[in-house]
């Protein structure tokens, strides 16, 4: 008698949910978005979409959080309205002039444009601009001029000591000389390009308007410098030239340095009188 083999077949435990899903909605089990929903069977898995669903339905038809852009097809009214509501939020004022600023410390130097500034405000505020952008926007200018004029500051101490050493005990007769020459036949635009452009710093443009101060000393169109020959009325005369040129400059402009020191110099020739 032959032996007979009984062959036991063991059923896998399911521990997905998703295998559940037969029939028309065995595509269902193959969407990535299921595969978040964790549970072996239903008992775990129904109560978390049951939830999921009541959410995404409350979402419909929800207004939206904060200003949406207006679409492709949005009337020029649409436009305007969220255009406004943006520069409300952002704080954007009313006028160019709303805008409360703190100019930076270079602004004390006399080199703020307050025309330049007029003009940026303007296109800041044409471009909606936030005051915070708007101010630090100036401080990074603000930045920027204050290592240019340390530049420039450095720049005109290096021309000075190659000139100091250039011409020795004659430096402040051909200084003087060349700063009397511009002033006196280019005038104040002059001085003030010369300033602003550095060109009044480079040593081939103080040893030209030097030159040119010589040859109208020489030809009597300019009297010379040396404050040893000036007499009473001259020195006074001199100090009255020098304090309306300095009545002219804004509070912080480099000239002005030049001008009280020349001042305190002519002061004390005059003293000696």
């Amino acid at each position: 008698m032959a032996d007979e083999t009984t062959t036991t077949t063991t059923t896998e435990p399911v521990t997905d949910w998703r295998a559940g899903l037969t029939g028309d909605f065995a595509p269902l089990a193959q969407d990535k978005s299921l595969a978040e929903i964790k549970g072996k069977d239903w008992t775990e898995a129904g109560p978390i979409l049951a939830k999921n669903y009541v959410t995404t339905k409350a979402l419909v038809g929800a207004k939206p959080v904060g200003l949406m852009p207006p679409g492709e097809k949005a009337t020029a009214e649409e436009k305007a309205a969220y255009d406004t509501a943006l520069r409300k939020t952002l704080g954007v004022p009313d006028a160019p002039t709303g805008y409360t600023i703190t100019r930076p410390d270079v602004a004390l130097d006399g080199t703020w444009d307050v025309k330049a500034e007029t003009a940026f405000l303007a296109a800041m505020h044409k471009a909606g601009a936030s005051p915070a952008v708007v101010q630090t926007a100036i401080n990074v200018y603000g930045q920027m001029e204050r290592a240019r004029l340390e530049a420039d500051k450095a720049d005109a101490q290096t021309v000075g000591a190659a000139l100091r050493t250039e011409w020795g005990p004659n430096y402040d007769a051909h200084l003087g000389r060349a700063n009397r020459a511009v002033q006196e036949f280019g005038g104040d635009e002059l001085v003030d390009y010369l300033t602003t452009s550095g060109l009044g710093r480079h040593p081939l443009m103080v040893k030209a308007w030097a030159k040119v101060g010589d040859a109208l000393v020489e030809h009597g169109a300019m009297r010379g410098d040396g404050l040893g020959t000036l007499s009473a009325a001259e020195a006074q005369g001199r100090l009255a030239e020098l304090r309306a040129e300095l009545m002219k400059l804004d509070e912080g402009h480099p000239r002005r340095a030049e001008l009280v020191d020349e001042i305190v110099t002519v002061t004390r020739a005059a003293g000696r009188r």
